[in-house]
């Protein structure tokens, strides 16, 4: 048990070791980008409406903290990440595996989440966030038509 934890510890040492400009580059990119628009999401800055991925975040920090309800409420998708995620540590650490043999399983989660966010756009859009629309998007500034079709065709919540 001991020679395999010090092994996942020198596969993670070198990943990160590998990895660790990447890593800084994507933090300060996303400390750059919530300080000028205060959203990291892509859909939100853009259009104002939420994407598939959109409540990750906050359902993963409910997850970690076992509040199983707010995870499920923020975005249902997180239980089939967390299958995949644990499957990809078992994969990389455990099994010293490429994660390429696991795109089959990534496929049906990304289905899952789009099934998901479909599902909550037609039937739960607008509601609790992340199932808002923004006000403050690029394509409102860019074209105010957008902000006023839209507030016309979703009812509050706005944010």
């Amino acid at each position: 048990m001991k020679i395999k934890v010090k092994r996942i510890l020198t596969i993670l040492k070198k990943d990160l070791k590998e990895n660790y400009i990447l890593l800084i580059a994507i933090f300060l990119v996303w400390l750059l980008i919530r300080w000028i628009t205060h959203a990291f999401c892509p859909s939100i800055i853009f259009c104002g409406l939420p994407c598939p991925g959109c409540g990750l975040t906050r359902a993963g920090k409910a997850l970690m903290v076992l509040d199983f309800d707010t995870a499920w409420m923020r975005n249902p998708s997180i239980y089939v990440w967390g299958v995949y995620l644990a499957a990809a540590l078992i994969q990389h650490y455990f099994r010293e595996k490429p994660l390429k043999q696991l795109t089959p399983l990534l496929m049906v989660v990304i289905a899952v989440t789009v099934g998901v966010y479909i599902y909550r756009m037609l039937y739960l859009f607008p509601g609790e966030p992340p199932l808002i629309y923004r006000e403050e998007n690029l394509l409102a500034r860019i074209h105010p038509a957008y902000d006023t079709w839209m507030k016309s065709h979703v009812p509050p919540p706005y944010r």
